[in-house]
């Protein structure tokens, strides 16, 4: 049950992620750090499914069709720890810390991209669950975030 609710959150968060890197000026200022081309692989370890594969073209994330090799790499040591990160209970960076989470690639750019994901989780939660997980709210879009919600989401 949990790795068929993970497919469909990982999936929201995958098209959430695309969408948003389009039009939030906060994600824009994070992806300037990354080089062209770069590619993001977001997995579960010894699991085939599910996974997110994107890559930075022109700015912005699009899905990457490449899902076996990527300059960073983010493996969650198990179906729990993701379950956790991706239904609000941990926090990304708290999942780091509990080492939750390996890293394959510059540290760097896993900082960084641990910010975009805090940016997504503050778009696709709401203010008291955000509270529980993040050190500080962003303030963020509104508009942006119904947007999201009705178009963002169904087509990625």
């Amino acid at each position: 049950m949990k790795k068929f609710l993970l497919k469909i959150l990982f999936l929201l968060f995958k098209r959430s992620l695309t969408f948003l890197s389009k039009y939030d000026k906060n994600i824009n200022k994070e992806l300037n750090f990354f080089p062209e081309n770069f590619s993001i692989i977001i997995k579960i370890h010894k699991l085939d499914s599910p996974i997110i594969s994107i890559k930075k073209i022109k700015g912005k994330f699009v899905e990457d069709t490449d899902t076996f090799s990527a300059n960073l790499i983010i493996e969650f040591k198990n179906t729990n720890s993701a379950f956790l990160v991706f239904t609000a209970q941990k926090g990304l960076e708290k999942a780091f810390a509990e080492k939750r989470i390996v890293l394959k690639g510059l540290i760097t750019y896993g900082i960084i991209f641990t910010r975009i994901s805090i940016i997504v989780q503050r778009y696709l939660f709401p203010v008291f669950i955000c509270k529980n997980i993040m050190k500080h709210i962003i303030p963020i879009n509104n508009m942006l975030k119904i947007k999201l919600y009705f178009y963002g989401i169904i087509r990625g």
